[in-house]
């Protein structure tokens, strides 16, 4: 902003100066310059001094943390996940998740741990749904692999010895495939069930918001909770689909398993 700030007043001073003879200041022009090289300054500074202080934290937190820094781990886990915009209420779908963690400790309060998972998502109407709501029988089913990035911080609350820890972080999710099958009701359809050979429309590539909570029990073992919002929408209505009702879709999901981590 201060380079900005100062070609703007540098600007308007030319301008006020060729359009008005008699308000030309020289000096203004020159404190203009003179504060555009300050602004330089103190931000080279402080650029200096947050480097210097990141350098500073990494080593004292190399220096006091003498245990194992990287780890690995296993993650195995139920999803009850329901679709935005389907017309669908509820954590209705059922699916699976799977795969493994690789951890960084950066100290014995916080750690990144990064995830490569296989994820079951998708929606389906419930009973209650297609009585109460006319909305026909709806599954959809889609099958992703996650890359999260989460980080990791130790809970100053509870008893456990070896602790509770909150996380949160981004994913990006690759969809691999998926399917949507149902029924209509006599008279009211469910606008999705256009979508069924459509499949390879959805966007490839989601990004996700996690935020969750580990429980261990001991050094190895864990339970985990999180909850995942997808920030992009896998499906983008054209401006026929909007004819028929169909809206954007975005996926989210609750998970509830165990972690395993191999010390």
């Amino acid at each position: 902003m201060g380079k900005i700030g100062a070609k703007i007043i540098t600007q308007f001073l030319i301008y006020r100066n060729l359009t008005n003879k008699n308000t030309f200041k020289p000096k203004s022009l020159y404190l203009v310059i003179q504060l555009n090289h300050k602004l330089k300054a103190v931000y080279k500074t402080i650029l200096i001094s947050l480097c210097c202080s990141l350098f500073f934290l990494t080593s004292v937190n190399a220096q006091k943390y003498k245990g194992q820094r990287f780890k690995v781990g296993a993650l195995v886990a139920a999803n009850a996940a329901q679709i935005d915009g389907d017309k669908i209420f509820g954590y209705g779908k059922f699916g699976a998740q799977a795969g493994i963690q690789c951890i960084a400790v950066i100290n014995k309060k916080q750690y990144l741990s990064l995830e490569f998972l296989i994820s079951q998502r998708g929606a389906v109407t419930s009973p209650e749904d297609i009585g109460s709501r006319r909305t026909g029988a709806l599954d959809i089913r889609l099958n992703y692999v996650e890359v999260p990035l989460l980080y990791n911080l130790k809970s100053p609350f509870g008893n456990s010895k070896f602790g509770t820890y909150f996380y949160t972080g981004l994913s990006v999710s690759r969809l691999l495939g998926g399917t949507i099958s149902g029924t209509n009701v006599p008279n009211i359809a469910n606008p999705v069930l256009l979508l069924k050979d459509r499949i390879s429309e959805f966007t490839t590539f989601e990004i996700d918001y996690i935020i969750g909570v580990n429980y261990f029990f001991n050094k190895n073992w864990g339970l985990t909770v999180r909850h995942t919002v997808g920030l992009t929408q896998f499906f983008v209505p054209a401006e026929v689909d909007i004819l028929d009702e169909i809206k954007p879709l975005r996926n989210l999901f609750i998970t509830i398993g165990g972690v395993y981590i191999l010390n």
